[in-house]
């Protein structure tokens, strides 16, 4: 998330993931059907867990706030402890999307250029300004954003940032021969980001 890539700020939440297998019987067909199991697992457990919450909150005086956004592609369980003014987003893995190291790209950037950083919390603030930054109403959530402000970055007259193709060179089943684990993968695009800094002189 934006801890492990450095872009967090003082109101970033906790991004919780559930690691566990959603589908019923144990099926892990690939597919649109196996999707859509998934997805229906996965909105059981947040209206349990959710409930499950808010009953503790009444019980125990605990005051948390919980949101259910069922219908996020995987669902999402949005809990915030009032007393300790701490959000935190739990979701659920989706066992077809791609697994690629992304907070790590992220952080190879971030330390290439400290400017992505600045431009990022510049979006964010006028993407939540002009109501533009909500996911669960169908509009940009905070990946998205960062990933177009880094292609603007990227397709300047005089880039910032370089193509992704430069720092990473290899698909998802060349990595997984070549690299011994995730620190050799992100040693190589630090390296690569960095060879691409002295080629183009810095921008």
């Amino acid at each position: 998330g934006s801890y492990a890539s450095r872009l967090h700020s003082r109101g970033s939440d906790i991004d919780l993931q559930v690691d566990g297998t959603f589908y019923e019987d144990g099926r892990r067909d690939r597919g649109r059907h196996a999707l859509e199991m998934c997805r229906a697992d996965a909105q059981k457990f947040i209206h349990v867990f959710g409930a499950n919450l808010s009953n503790k909150s009444d019980r125990q005086g605990k005051k948390y706030r919980v949101e259910k956004v069922p219908r996020a592609r995987m669902p999402i369980l949005k809990v915030q402890d009032l007393q300790l003014n701490v959000s935190c987003d739990i979701a659920f893995p989706n066992e077809h999307a791609v697994d690629w190291p992304k907070s790590e790209l992220l952080l190879v950037l971030n330390h290439l250029d400290f400017r992505l950083r600045l431009f990022l919390a510049l979006v964010k603030m006028w993407a939540g300004a002009s109501q533009l930054r909500d996911a669960a109403l169908g509009r940009f959530n905070t990946y998205t954003l960062t990933m177009l402000s880094i292609y603007y970055l990227q397709t300047r007259q005089y880039p910032v940032l370089p193509p992704l193709e430069e720092i990473i060179p290899h698909t998802l089943a060349e990595a997984a021969t070549r690299y011994q684990d995730l620190s050799d993968q992100v040693a190589e695009m630090a390296s690569r980001a960095r060879a691409w800094r002295q080629q183009n002189g810095g921008q």
